[in-house]
């Protein structure tokens, strides 16, 4: 059987609060923040997508074994899923 890379994404969401002087700074200063300091994000309903335009076959001689869809991590993801 055929190995791929399939290339996916989703969403989280969350809030955050910073002290600014106005709205824009405010949005400014919340684009700073490392997504790692975010609290709890939340997974966005139906945000996961394949991008089917890009998938490629990934060549037998060049498939990493370590990467054989082990998603078991994915509930410590920010968002989780």
């Amino acid at each position: 059987m055929k190995k791929y890379i399939v290339p996916v994404n989703w969403q989280v969401s969350t809030n955050v609060v910073v002290e600014a002087a106005d709205e824009y700074e405010a949005g400014r200063k919340a684009q700073e923040i490392h997504f790692d300091s975010m609290p709890d994000p939340e997974y966005v309903v139906d945000s996961f997508e394949v991008d089917y335009e890009v998938i490629e076959e990934v060549p037998s001689n060049k498939f990493d074994k370590s990467a054989q869809g082990d998603f078991s991590a994915w509930d410590k993801m920010p968002g989780g899923f």
